[in-house]
């Protein structure tokens, strides 16, 4: 098992008449892409949300203290 996570929003599934791909084709094409030329761009990503929810953290201790 992978350890891939993708969020998709309501109705990935079904979407009829606009042409997107159900879940069932869809979900595992994204993990493929992530496996092969995309995992560089997967790995800069999450380097980046860490960051992110690390800063976030960092600046919201001082508030939730203060409470």
């Amino acid at each position: 098992m992978t350890q891939n996570l993708l969020i998709t929003g309501a109705g990935v599934d079904c979407t009829k008449g606009i042409g997107f791909p159900m879940a069932a084709t869809l979900l595992p094409e994204i993990a493929a892409y992530i496996d092969a030329g995309g995992k560089p761009l997967d790995q800069t990503q999450r380097a980046l949300i860490l960051r992110v929810v690390d800063e976030i953290q960092i600046h919201s201790r001082p508030v939730i203290e203060h409470c």
